[in-house]
């Protein structure tokens, strides 16, 4: 009898091993088809960029499709899906949500590379959809293929000439700073500034608030760092990735260890973009800061890390991954990483990096523009800012940089720096009104150099820094003057740009650097 008792339990418990052994199994497997199936989407998207396809131009917002945790999308093949649904002759759709989703309905109920099971669900997501938010109303403007987009931008009018900000918040402006920003700048671009303020991000949020009470048509951009952490956003970095740096400690600089030998050595915090979770993570930050934090998009800084990587970041990589960095894939996790935050933000929000620059020899190339086609917007930040470095054939190469980057459809911010910056010494010894007199001197070149190679959402910035003392509340008479629009492009002969207006008449000499501006209405 007991052993009969004890037969049956043991018959019994191999049944239990064997029913979980197998249950184990089809879960296995079943994980691995949605892996297979989320890669699979998220590839389809990628790639649709880097062929040159507008995806949000055809496509219902990214979660009816992508849904995570995924496994219904059922893409078993992400290329030869966009060779389906994303013909080369595809023209580009409406802007409006709801108008792309009706359009790609066909190009679904064609593709054959989607499981039928899977496809019912996607066309029954697709049109089951309900439309709202401020998309929703009709919408005649479209997108091309470049990835731009016109609704995002500022209003552009050649009346005067179109300016942009980039200024440091660091306990808060002033109401009557705020209020000069909103009705002088078609674009304000906010940093944290210098101060030890935790709370910048709030700061940002309650500024460009203020900013679009007062001028609902200026657009106001996030800062965001994309190489290393940065202070003052305690808030923001509580939610990183746990294992999402590469920290590595270096020795201090050669002078600090003279002047105190027992210090400590110093740690950097690198982003380790390589890691998905650190990608998701900061795409978050992007939607985060269109939907929290009161802002248009995104001005991201340290994507030119990715071209060209100092020594610190590869001994960190080699320090945690054991191998050497190959630069090619942290520049493409850098392009995965924008397009992602592209895609959490929407096709209504402006996407900007720092930044793209002119080539100082004639076998180099311009810098930066590799992150050109996964974004809508760039900042050219650094013209004039070395006069020694500033050759002709890099000043040269940044007006035409400026007007074929702008040619392309993209926003361009131009930052022109009056021939110093605000880290020299002497300027201590200066007055505001003996700082503002010298900028007067030296603005028409400037000026000039941006109107030789402007084009519509092209922006000019003129300080000698970041924070509000560095003269993003100096205001000048050209500034104020009729423009006009452009009557051509730009007429080189050698070193000289001419370029004629409405009501102005371009010369520059980029060898020379002198520029002349004939204002035909006074």
């Amino acid at each position: 009898m007991i052993r009969q008792w004890r037969g049956k339990r043991q018959f019994t418990l191999k049944t239990i091993l064997l029913f979980i052994a197998t249950a184990s199994v089809f879960l296995a497997i079943y994980q691995w088809r949605a892996t297979v199936a989320r890669r699979a989407a998220k590839e389809l998207y990628l790639e649709a960029y880097r062929s040159g396809f507008l995806l949000n131009a055809v496509m219902p917002p990214f979660r009816i499709v992508y849904d995570k945790p995924a496994g219904d999308e059922g893409f078993l093949d992400g290329k030869n899906a966009l060779a389906q649904i994303y013909p080369v002759d595809v023209e580009p759709f409406s802007y409006n949500s709801e108008v792309r989703t009706r359009a790609i309905i066909p190009l679904v109920e064609k593709a054959t590379h989607i499981r039928p099971a899977c496809k019912k669900k996607i066309l029954y997501k697709l049109k089951t959809w309900e439309f709202s938010g401020p998309d929703a109303a009709p919408d005649n403007k479209t997108l091309d293929r470049s990835g731009n987009n016109y609704n995002a931008f500022p209003e552009f009018s050649w009346d005067h000439v179109s300016r942009f900000v980039h200024v440091g918040v660091d306990d808060g402006l002033e109401e009557e700073q705020l209020n000069y920003l909103a009705d002088n700048y078609a674009l304000i671009q906010f940093t944290g500034g210098t101060g030890d303020n935790p709370n910048v991000q709030y700061i940002i949020r309650d500024h460009a608030k203020v900013i679009k009470n007062r001028n609902p048509k200026a657009k106001v951009l996030f800062y965001l760092p994309s190489g290393n952490a940065r202070g003052r956003r305690k808030d923001i970095y509580d939610s990183y990735p746990l294992d999402g740096f590469l920290n590595y400690s270096v020795p201090p600089k050669p002078e600090k260890v003279v002047k105190n030998k027992s210090k400590p050595l110093k740690v950097k915090g690198y982003f380790d973009i390589l890691n998905e979770d650190v990608r998701d993570w900061w795409s978050d930050i992007g939607f985060k800061a269109v939907t929290e934090f009161n802002c248009d998009g995104l001005i991201v800084d340290g994507v030119l890390s990715a071209s060209k990587p100092n020594e610190e970041r590869m001994q960190a990589h080699q320090a945690v991954y054991g191998k050497d960095l190959p630069v090619e894939d942290l520049e493409n996790a850098m392009k995965e990483m924008l397009l992602l935050t592209g895609q959490k933000m929407g096709p209504d929000k402006i996407l900007s990096y720092i930044a793209i620059q002119g080539s100082h020899k004639e076998k180099l190339a311009p810098r930066g523009v590799q992150y050109l086609p996964v974004t809508n917007a760039v900042w050219m930040a650094d013209y004039y800012r070395n006069p020694e470095k500033s050759d002709a054939y890099y000043l040269a190469s940044s007006i035409e940089l400026l007007r074929d980057t702008a040619k392309e459809g993209k926003l361009v911010t131009f930052k022109a720096w009056p021939g110093f910056r605000w880290k020299e010494e002497e300027l201590d010894k200066m007055s505001a009104a003996e700082l503002h007199d010298m900028c007067k001197e030296r603005i028409t070149f400037l000026l000039a150099s941006f109107l030789a190679g402007a084009e519509p959402h092209c922006y000019f910035s003129y300080t000698w820094g970041w924070n509000a003392r560095h003269g993003a509340f100096l205001d000048y008479p050209e500034f104020h003057k009729p423009l006009g629009p452009p009557k051509g492009d730009a007429t080189r002969n050698g070193w000289i740009f001419t370029r004629e207006f409405e009501h102005a008449s371009i010369w520059v000499d980029v060898e020379a650097k002198i520029g002349k501006i004939n204002w035909k209405v006074r």
